[in-house]
């Protein structure tokens, strides 16, 4: 079974999506929560993975540039950490960027026009067209600058994903019916050990990096 990413603007139904997709594969979702037990695991401070949320520049720069750089690199590698298993729906966090050289693993953006949005956004929160209006706003703009900052790319660019689905036409039951026929076919392949180990060093570098970055601003203290 191939590693998913999935990335989503708010009200888009891509949680409802990736939910639909890891019950039926039968495969882990990772999502913030359950990124933040892993980080626990992999004996991450609280404190580094406490904005593992997608945030706009602002929030680093509340940061000294080398906190933000230990940030990066912690979260960078929490997600090799979780691929590295093989299998499993990763919402957000650069994922999509992060693993594209992988040919195990299958990147989606579930897409719906803002009418959609508003209307989702509405009926889930009970909050107003215009409350729904600024919500989407505030978080495409958060995404977006959070990707632009990470990992200087537009997060929207078509280049990062295998599938780009309109959810506001096709449907959230379709949508996922659609993501796990792709999941299923044979032109996707099984993590090789290869790719597992490729991992596995990319998240000991990054975790390396993290490690003297947060000994060195230490000392600046």
């Amino acid at each position: 079974m191939p590693l998913i990413t999935i990335s989503r603007g708010i009200g888009s139904g891509g949680m409802v999506v990736a939910r639909l997709v890891s019950e039926d594969l039968k495969v882990e979702l990772f999502d913030d929560n359950r990124l933040h037990q892993e980080a626990g695991k992999m004996g991450i401070r609280a404190e580094e993975v406490k904005g593992l949320d997608e945030k706009a520049p602002v929030f680093f720069d509340h940061l000294l540039r080398s906190r933000s750089e230990i940030y990066l690199n912690y979260m960078e590698a929490l997600i090799y950490e979780v691929a590295k298993k093989g299998e499993g729906v990763i919402i957000g966090h650069g994922s999509q960027l992060l693993l594209r050289d992988f040919e195990c693993a299958l990147h989606v953006h579930i897409y719906a026009d803002d009418s959609t949005r508003i209307r989702n956004l509405m009926h889930q929160r009970r909050i107003s067209q215009e409350a729904a209006k600024k919500l989407i706003h505030r978080s495409d703009h958060e995404q977006g600058g959070f990707f632009r900052f990470a990992f200087h790319m537009d997060w929207n660019n078509p280049s990062l994903y295998d599938l780009i689905i309109n959810t506001g036409q096709i449907g959230l039951d379709l949508t996922a019916e659609i993501i796990m026929h792709a999941a299923r076919s044979d032109r996707m392949k099984t993590c090789s050990l290869a790719a597992v180990g490729a991992m596995e060093r990319l998240r000991l570098k990054k975790r390396a990096h993290a490690a003297l970055l947060d000994r060195g601003s230490i000392f600046l203290k």
